[in-house]
């Protein structure tokens, strides 16, 4: 595969590879990618319950919460796997 990047997309790839921080151009633009895809992810994780909360809130299953209980209620599912 081939791709071409803009001059100053390519600079800043040359200097990264060129500062040591990667081993080469691929392995910079792999890791980017990578962490493109695990974005995605979490986007989708957030809006997924997002919708779910919002879906609740009209036959009035809502209940209010503290900031720090609903954070403790979220990580709890995500580490139960519950949500994915």
């Amino acid at each position: 595969m081939m791709i071409r990047l803009p001059p100053a997309l390519d600079r800043i790839v040359r200097d990264k590879v060129n500062a040591g921080l990667y081993a080469s151009e691929s392995e910079l633009v792999c890791e980017a990618l990578r962490r493109e895809f695990a974005r995605d992810t979490v986007q989708g994780w957030v809006c997924a319950q997002a919708a779910e909360g919002f879906a609740q809130l009209d036959p009035g299953e809502s209940e209010e919460i503290s900031r720090e209980e609903f954070m403790a209620r979220l990580a709890q599912r995500r580490a139960s796997g519950s949500c994915a």
